[in-house]
């Protein structure tokens, strides 16, 4: 075996520390459902062609406000990405998956994507993030916003073809119908959205139900993480921790001769 000198220890131990925090074990989530109505629940449905057609009054396409770990609010916020899956009012533990261990889904396991290339749950993330703090409320507008947007992120989610990119047309998977002109004007305007972005690769979560099979936790919800590092960013990381790495070694060094 080739023994690294110091420096390289350092910078071996540095980059260690980094690709950790990256990789450190998920946690879990307990979460309640609190607040529906107001979001996106109201006359919208879809239908996912080799799925069946989605109802909105199964609970299964909406923006929703959560409770956590059984305390009040205020609320924390998600949006479905299984609307074939059931969800009830019940209090369920989620486990974090990150979007490739949680790639393609389930209800129906149909996420876009190709190999590594996780285009349906990128592109449904980056709606998220964009448009989020737009559709949380109880006013008309924010009940067309929360429409368009849960329906906007399923359209990226089933049919994208690359990142920033769908399909529309006789080969969609996901065709929605809308509860009022104002959802569909919004779906239209968060998707010219997309269509019009770098995106920017994420690496997130899913929330999947521990017991992901029983009816009322079925659904998965999106959590959104830090951006991918650049590996630049990485190696400028670690620079930045070679003094702390030089000052252990002092201390080992006084030790050892004590």
């Amino acid at each position: 075996m080739t023994l690294l000198k110091p420096r390289g220890k350092m910078i071996t131990l540095a980059v260690a520390v980094l690709l950790g925090a990256s990789f450190a074990a998920k946690a879990s989530l307990t979460l309640q459902l609190k607040d529906v109505g107001s979001y996106s629940q109201g006359g919208v449905s879809a239908t996912l062609n080799g799925s069946g057609t989605i109802l909105t009054a199964d609970l299964s396409v909406g923006v929703y406000g959560f409770s956590k770990d059984g305390a009040g609010p205020p609320w924390w916020y998600s949006v479905c990405l299984s609307p074939l899956g059931r969800l009830d009012w019940g209090s369920h533990t989620y486990d974090q998956l990150s979007f490739a261990a949680a790639n393609p889904g389930q209800y129906p396991t149909a996420w876009a994507y190709s190999g590594t290339d996780y285009w349906g749950i990128q592109n449904a993330n980056y709606l998220w993030l964009t448009y989020k703090d737009t559709v949380i409320g109880s006013s008309d507008d924010q009940k067309n916003r929360g429409q368009g947007l849960a329906l906007a992120v399923l359209k990226a989610l089933y049919d994208s073809t690359g990142y920033g990119a769908y399909t529309t047309g006789s080969g969609s998977k996901f065709v929605p119908s809308f509860g009022s002109t104002g959802s569909e004007t919004y779906y239209d305007e968060y998707l010219l959205g997309l269509d019009d972005a770098t995106v920017q690769l994420y690496e997130g979560d899913v929330l999947r139900g521990q017991l992901k099979d029983q009816y009322g936790q079925q659904q998965e919800f999106l959590m959104i993480g830090s951006p991918v590092p650049e590996p630049t960013t990485l190696i400028a990381g670690a620079l930045l921790l070679l003094p702390f790495g030089a000052s252990t070694l002092r201390i080992l060094r006084k030790t050892r001769v004590a």
